[in-house]
Order: structure tokens, then sequence, then C-alpha cells
């Protein structure tokens, strides 16, 4: 997907999954930068109340919202557990999946974690072995099963070396990769087909699935 300017009149929720925001780098700072910019917000350790979250209140911020931004330092390469049991508890079937559960569907969803090390690291050649985009599959599979659109996420590598200017930076970029919208990978080929066409050049037959 690509990006351009996002309509100003999308209700966008900052879900923020760290246990603990106070002993985050980057956590309490994007928060603040979504209060400033009027992007709703909701900690998830505010809310967990005597070990329990309020489901309904939970799912009308969500059923309020076009688009959710997932964030939350990636732990053991997934949510914290704080983050996955909001998902559990809320996600219920007749809400997000299963028989008349379609309040999810076409709500978009946007990934925003950090990870220590450098982005290097996540590749076949690196010591994680895997990228970024393919360990936040199951978070992917997740979303697209309750019909939500998975956006491309912002991850902010080598969390735990950049220096406060920076953080303040990095913030930043997050706010304007959150307010963003993007193009359907439909849409990008369509475009992509029509700029040839325009320059004249000669395309192979399309290939099955691809429109």
């Amino acid at each position: 997907m690509t990006a351009c300017n996002m309509k100003k009149d999308r209700r966008i929720l900052f879900v923020c999954g760290h246990p603990d925001v106070a002993a985050s780098r980057y956590q309490e700072r994007l928060l603040h930068h979504c209060k400033d910019v009027g992007i709703d917000h909701l900690v998830l350790a505010n809310e967990f109340e005597e070990s329990e979250f309020s489901v309904s209140k939970m799912q009308e911020l969500l059923i309020n919202s076009d688009r959710i931004i997932l964030s939350f330092p990636f732990y053991w390469y997934g949510f914290p557990a704080l983050m996955k049991r909001w998902f559990d508890d809320v996600f219920l079937p007749g809400f997000a999946y299963a028989t008349g559960g379609d309040k999810l569907h076409g709500k978009e969803f946007l990934i925003c974690t950090t990870v220590g090390a450098p982005s290097h690291a996540y590749s076949a050649a690196g010591f994680n072995n895997f990228t970024m985009d393919e360990l936040l599959r199951p978070i992917q599979q997740s979303i697209q099963y309750i019909g939500g659109v998975y956006l491309p996420p912002y991850i902010i590598f080598s969390s735990l070396f950049i220096d406060a200017r920076d953080i303040v930076d990095k913030c930043n970029s997050a706010i304007d990769h959150f307010k963003r919208t993007f193009k359907s990978k439909g849409q990008i080929y369509r475009d992509m087909i029509a700029e040839a066409e325009r320059s004249a050049i000669s395309l192979l037959a399309q290939p099955e699935g691809a429109a």
C-alpha cells in the first residue's frame, strides 16, 4: 500500500498496550503527541481494573473508530500479555467474528511497535531470522479474519539506543504515518497498469488474480 492525505473526519483510536507506560521511552511520548493532534487514545494498563476490562466500553470505542492504532513493545515476537488479554476479552464471537460478528468489518488497523535491535537483525541473514512483516503475520491474519483492513505497520528499530532528540523525531514520523490514507493493493496495481499504458509500455498477459 502507498500513502496519501487522510480524510479529516476519520476517527483514529490509539490503543497503547505497554504494561508500564511511564517506564517506556516511546509510549508516553506518543500519547502526548496523539493528544496534541486530537487522536483519541486508550491506555490498556489504566483500563484493566480488578483483572478485567469493561468489554462493552472497549467494544463501543472500537465501533466508533475508523482506524485503530495498536501500539506496543514487541515482546517475544508478539503482543505483550496485556494486549493479548485485551484481544481475547474484547474481540468476541458475535462482535468480531462468527454469526453477527461483523462490527469491525472495514475498520483499519495499523501496528506501531518498538524493537530493541536494528533493522538488519530482522532478515534471513540477521540473528532474528525473519523480517518484521513475517513476524507480524499472526497479528495480520487475526485482523483480516475479523474483516479488518491491515495497513502498513510503523516499526521503530533500535529503540534501546536512540537518543531523546531522535525519539521526538520518530514520534512525529509515527503521527504522520497514523494520519495517512493508504491505497489498496488493487488500486496500486491499477495505477501501475494505467501508467504503463500512458507510457506505451508493452504489457504481458495479465496473470490470473492480479486484479
